[in-house]
């Protein structure tokens, strides 16, 4: 019985030798340049979407209103969600963000759809920056106004999506209103 177990100890001792020789062979020959290796299309093994430092934070739409127009300071003026054909929809919007080593990136995209969800219109721009700022605060307010035009009468849907790439994080306010 003791032979048997002293046979299966020598075959993994000499396993173990065998494993460790080829692999310091094979690394030799790496580092000699005898053999390359090709790391094309190889994931990183060190991925920092993983570590959650520098990632957290908030992204709210704090307020949201629809205007008849937006003034220069950006207070909404006649706050309304019905709207006539032809008629400028504006719409105002705060969002409140966490800073990332002081500075903050917003994107914003928004879709309309009328009342059968089909999309009429998607103001995507995912590469544009919509606002950049660079703050000594932890968190910021920010003030966004936007519009656009409605030439068929109906109920609509708006879908805000606003994104800060510095946090990894993204928010979708979904409003509706009307066009007579």
């Amino acid at each position: 019985m003791l032979d048997k177990e002293g046979k299966i100890a020598v075959q993994l001792l000499t396993f173990l030798v065998v494993a460790v020789l080829s692999s310091a062979i094979m690394l030799t020959l790496v580092q000699t340049g005898v053999l390359s290796v090709r790391a094309d299309n190889q994931p990183s093994l060190l991925d920092a979407e993983f570590i959650p430092v520098g990632r957290q934070g908030t992204l709210a739409i704090r307020s949201f209103d629809f205007c008849r127009s937006v003034d220069e300071k950006l207070n909404c003026v006649g706050k309304t969600e019905d709207f006539n054909i032809n008629q400028e929809v504006h719409f105002r919007f705060v969002v409140e963000t966490t800073t990332s080593y002081g500075q903050i990136q917003l994107v914003e995209n928004y879709r309309i759809k009328d009342a059968n969800g089909n999309i009429i219109l998607n103001a995507n721009t995912e590469d544009d920056f919509y606002f950049d700022l660079q703050t000594d605060q932890k968190q910021e307010l920010v003030t966004i106004a936007e519009y656009f035009l409605i030439s068929n009468p109906g109920d609509y849907t708006l879908e805000l999506i606003i994104k800060n790439p510095y946090l990894g994080k993204e928010t979708t306010l979904t409003e509706r209103f009307d066009v007579e």
